[in-house]
């Protein structure tokens, strides 16, 4: 006579509980081979086993329920065969969303240490050689949908071509920085590594020297660090002689003040004659 096993040994056998065949049984996914008419002791056989450890494995797997329940119907190779297939391609979409998140998350880890660790709040004169880049102009007034989208195109470009610093520029009018209008972009783009084969549309950007100076900050709070540029720039007898550049990341950090930003700020300067 086989061996009948209650809920609760099969509850131990396999670590899950006792609520949790009761409702397996319940939905009709794996109900006990017998049940005593008298006392309503739900019973199992040890050849039912492969049919919950495979229902496990599923589960770990990411099966819902249900589509544990509607593989366990299908009729014929052909059918399961088509459904596990579909099933992969769930999962691979998943895993590749789940591999951005965690490049995401380690991005923003590297850029806690780097706002955390690297020394700021010094200002230096550097020589600039000029870069490739490849720059939307934004226009004189644009919106921030406008911004945003100019923002994704340049991320999928740099995608398409492999470029994967992630490390995006900005011009600000020279304009816009004396009448302090901080947010006076004109153009939106990122650099072009040196080996790169030429880009239509591509253009050279800075070269000459340059005031630079590292804003950790909100980017909201950005007009502070053009400040205390330009007095260091007047303090030092130099004067701005074109448009600023900014070049940061696209990762914030949330630094209990809000999203901080890691903008490098370079001015093209001159002695004041």
């Amino acid at each position: 006579m086989k061996k009948k096993y209650k809920i609760t040994e099969v509850a131990k056998i396999f670590d899950i509980s006792r609520q949790t065949l009761i409702y397996y049984d319940k939905i009709g996914l794996f109900k006990p081979k017998y049940i005593d008419e008298e006392n309503s002791y739900r019973y199992y056989v040890e050849e039912q086993f492969f049919q919950l450890r495979f229902i496990m494995v599923l589960k770990r797997a990411g099966f819902s329920l249900s589509e544990i329940k509607d593989y366990t119907k299908t009729r014929s190779p052909e059918e399961s065969l088509e459904y596990l297939e579909e099933k992969e391609r769930s999962v691979t979409e998943k895993i590749i969303a789940l591999e951005a998140s965690r490049d995401m998350i380690r991005a923003k880890i590297s850029e806690a240490r780097n706002i955390t660790l690297e020394e700021g709040g010094k200002m230096e004169f550097i020589e600039l050689q000029g870069k490739r880049a490849f720059m939307v102009d934004l226009g004189e007034t644009f919106s921030f949908e406008e911004y945003d989208r100019a923002f994704h195109y340049l991320d999928d470009m740099m995608k398409r071509l492999g470029v994967d610093e992630n490390e995006y520029v900005e011009e600000i009018t020279k304009d816009c920085v004396e009448e302090k209008d901080y947010m006076g972009i004109k153009n939106l783009g990122f650099f072009i590594p040196d080996n790169f084969e030429k880009i239509e549309g591509e253009r050279r950007i800075g070269g000459g020297t340059y005031a630079t100076f590292l804003h950790r900050d909100l980017w909201m709070n950005i007009g502070e660090s053009y400040e205390k540029m330009v007095d260091f720039l007047e303090g030092e007898g130099y004067e701005m002689v074109g448009d600023p550049i900014e070049v940061f990341k696209s990762v914030s950090v949330h630094l209990g003040k809000g999203e901080v930003t890691r903008v490098r700020i370079y001015i093209p300067v001159k002695k004041t004659e």
